[in-house]
């Protein structure tokens, strides 16, 4: 009974870090995605129009600010919160599916 215990807990412990571990990779990510989204801004509030010289520069930049910057899990999906919600509903749906 109490070694049975004892496995519940290390269970519940080895549970609890793999899943705090996937949702920060996750929010970093996130994190990470809406930032480069803000990028875009920078150059724009600017007053990049007044100055000759950096007009070039600053197009190119901005080209270069155009592509999000997403972490991924290899070619399966996006890391980011959605990801991890459904994540979890997914593992709870065959948890659920499997005690039946």
């Amino acid at each position: 009974s109490e070694r049975n215990l004892m496995q519940m807990v290390l269970q519940f412990e080895y549970l609890v870090f793999g899943v705090s571990q996937l949702f920060l990779y996750c929010w970093h990510s996130n994190d990470v995605y809406y930032i480069s989204q803000d990028l875009l801004r920078g150059p724009y509030e600017s007053a990049w129009w007044a100055r000759n010289i950096l007009r070039k520069d600053l197009a190119l930049l901005m080209v270069q600010f155009r592509t999000d910057i997403v972490f991924s899990a290899g070619p399966f999906a996006k890391l980011s919160v959605p990801t991890f919600i459904s994540i979890l509903k997914g593992a709870y749906s065959y948890y659920t599916l499997l005690n039946q």
